[in-house]
């Protein structure tokens, strides 16, 4: 839950935590491009390494053209249970 949050909360959305959040939320308005992708792929990263109790071990970004959404599939690691499992997102609009 806390790692969702922090993914679809709007960078400067949080009072007193200007860097709290990413861009995501804002890129499902975008084209599904490689650019796009990239700022997914950059947020994302950052959000995992921000969090110290888990460590990202892969990341896999799948664009649904068709669908007209990006399935992320983050591979962490819960190091307070030394647990690995995938974490799946739908970046989609709403």
């Amino acid at each position: 839950e806390d790692l969702l949050n922090h993914i679809f909360t709007i960078k400067g959305e949080r009072v007193m935590m200007p860097e709290f959040g990413t861009r995501i939320p804002l890129m499902v308005f975008e084209p599904n491009d490689e650019y796009s992708q990239d700022v997914i792929r950059e947020d994302l990263t950052y959000v995992f390494k921000y969090d110290p109790r888990v460590e990202l071990l892969n990341l896999i970004l799948n664009p649904r053209e068709d669908e007209n959404y990006i399935e992320a599939i983050a591979t962490l690691k819960y190091l307070e249970f030394d647990v690995t499992k995938d974490l799946h997102i739908e970046i989609r609009s709403q």
